[in-house]
C-alpha cells in the first residue's frame, strides 16, 4: 500500500515539476513528431529569450544526458547578465527513430547583449535535438549534438 501511494505521489510531483509540451494528436492518436519537436523548440527559445529558467526546465527530461542539474546551473549562470537575447533556430529535418526518439537538425543564430559588456555578441551554429517522447502528445529535450543552442 505505502509503494502504490509513493509512486503516485511521485508521479504527480513529476508531473507538476517537470511540465509538459502538449500538441493535439493526429488520426492515428499519436501527435506528429514535426509538430511536436517545433512546438518544443520554439517554447524552449521563447523561455531562453524571456530568461525563464523555470519555464525552460520544465521543456527537459529529468534524463537529460549532460545532465539535467548541470544544465539548469549552466543556464542560469548565462542568463545571469543577459539584458536581451534573440534566437533563430531553423529546424531542416525532424524524424522519429525506432526506439521513440524524435530528432531535430538545424541551423540556429543566437545574439545577446549583457549587461557586462557593452557589445553583442553573436553566435551560430548547426545542432541536432534529440526529444524523448513521454506520452504521444509530449516531448521533453534529451540532449544536443553538435553546437549546442542552449544555454
Amino acid at each position: 500500500m505505502k509503494k502504490v501511494i509513493f509512486r503516485t505521489v511521485v508521479t504527480a510531483a513529476l508531473a507538476v515539476i517537470l511540465g509538459c509540451a502538449t500538441m493535439p494528436a493526429t488520426d492515428e492518436g499519436k501527435a506528429a513528431p514535426d509538430d511536436l519537436a517545433a512546438a518544443v523548440v520554439d517554447k524552449l527559445a521563447g523561455a531562453y529569450e524571456n530568461r525563464d529558467v523555470s519555464g525552460f526546465m520544465t521543456l527537459v527530461s529529468a534524463r537529460y544526458f549532460e545532465g539535467y542539474g548541470d544544465l539548469q546551473t549552466a543556464l542560469e549562470e548565462a542568463l545571469d547578465t543577459v539584458v536581451s537575447a534573440d534566437l533563430d533556430i531553423r529546424p531542416e529535418r525532424i524524424w522519429q527513430r525506432e526506439d521513440g526518439m524524435v530528432l531535430m537538425d538545424a541551423g540556429w543564430s543566437k545574439t545577446i547583449m549583457r549587461s557586462t559588456a557593452p557589445e553583442t555578441e553573436t553566435t551560430s551554429g548547426r545542432v541536432t535535438f534529440i526529444f524523448i517522447r513521454y506520452r504521444t502528445d509530449v516531448l521533453k529535450l534529451f540532449s544536443q549534438k553538435g553546437d549546442p543552442v542552449f544555454p
